[in-house]
């Protein structure tokens, strides 16, 4: 395994030294948009969770501090030395969500919305020489049918077939943006185009799922 992206975009400097300790090519969990915490209250409104599970997730999605950082490729500094952070697609400027999750947000409301937010936030990244890294989802392609367990989350009443379109429609755009890798590939690759910038590891105080237990729950 090459790569982590914690869960709900949750990271701490111990998960990352544990990345590094474990010869990882990089970490992917930085959000960097300042909605974070409202999407994390409105997970906690809509969802039946209790406050032990709340206080488990409270770092979720991120924090505000995450709003200002870096859009393209860096390097983590850890013990003199670097972890590639690769963070998630976010629309410049704005710095709101632009990955192909979000779209059926804007869909109910206009499918050309949603197309031409999606193709903007593509051609302003590329503008800006930032490389956009898709994230992908099954909800991306799952209808409410599909995933009665999770029906709270918006615009889950659009059919699967309605989903898969607009999916299409995404990668189709993606394509002719980008040239298409994986990621790890794309990792490798703007580490080769120069040199990253190093930043500094600075994050909220860690809970569970940002501390060294939680982070060898997850890595093998």
């Amino acid at each position: 395994m090459d790569r982590l992206r914690g869960p709900g975009y949750s990271v701490s400097e111990t998960t990352l030294r544990v990345l590094k300790r474990r010869e990882y090519l990089y970490d992917a969990s930085t959000w960097p948009t300042f909605i974070g915490p409202l999407a994390r209250t409105y997970y906690f409104m809509a969802s039946d969770l209790n406050k032990e599970d709340e206080e488990e997730r409270r770092l979720l999605f991120g924090s505000f501090p995450d709003g200002p950082r870096r859009l393209g490729a860096y390097r983590w500094e850890i013990n003199d030395e670097g972890l590639v952070a690769q963070p998630v697609t976010t629309f410049p400027i704005l710095r709101v969500p632009m990955h192909v999750s979000c779209l059926p947000y804007l869909s109910p409301f206009s499918p050309w919305l949603a197309r031409t937010y999606f193709r903007t936030a593509m051609w302003l990244r590329r503008g800006r020489g930032v490389q956009p890294t898709l994230l992908l989802h099954s909800l991306d392609v799952l209808g409410r049918k599909a995933t009665e367990a999770l029906a709270f989350f918006p615009a889950m009443k659009l059919r699967s077939g309605e989903r898969i379109k607009q999916f299409d429609t995404c990668l189709q755009i993606f394509r002719r943006c980008s040239d298409v890798r994986t990621a790890g590939e794309h990792v490798r690759h703007v580490g080769e185009q120069g040199v990253l910038p190093f930043v500094k590891p600075r994050f909220p105080k860690a809970s569970h799922y940002a501390s060294a237990s939680a982070a060898s729950r997850y890595l093998p």
